[in-house]
């Protein structure tokens, strides 16, 4: 198995923040509102993404010996799946009740990080990531 992150797809990921992180200024900055707090929000949104899905990842594909069986690997792939919609729910769950961000914006800013992955699996549907 291979373990290996595509570089060039997280440089992608990367763009796409920045990119997103400049849509919210300027309609923070259009609406009259805080610019820090939607800021805030679309990195929280960014990252209620990105941390499940690393975890994911990693824990999927964290045996890589030859004397794994097939109920093994799909243990891992179960374990991890479970465990990446746990971590988001946590994560989420810490954003709307005990941090003072803009809900809206990070529910936004996680849609479109999504809809963005789909659009990169359908460009590169080879992607690590």
């Amino acid at each position: 198995m291979d373990k290996k992150i595509n570089l060039k797809l997280i440089k992608k990921y990367f763009f796409f923040l920045l990119t997103s992180l400049i849509f919210w200024t300027l309609l923070a900055i259009l609406k009259n509102k805080e610019v820090f707090s939607y800021l805030l929000s679309a990195v929280y949104g960014f990252i209620a993404f990105a941390i499940p899905e690393i975890i994911y990842f990693y824990y999927s594909k964290r045996r890589n010996n030859n004397k794994i069986t097939a109920g093994l690997v799909v243990y891992d792939a179960i374990y991890a799946l479970i465990l990446k919609y746990m971590v988001l729910i946590i994560i989420l769950g810490i954003c709307f009740k005990f941090l003072n961000l803009v809900n809206l914006v990070v529910v936004f800013s996680f849609v479109l990080t999504i809809f963005f992955k789909i659009f990169l699996y359908i460009l590169f549907p080879n992607s690590k990531f």
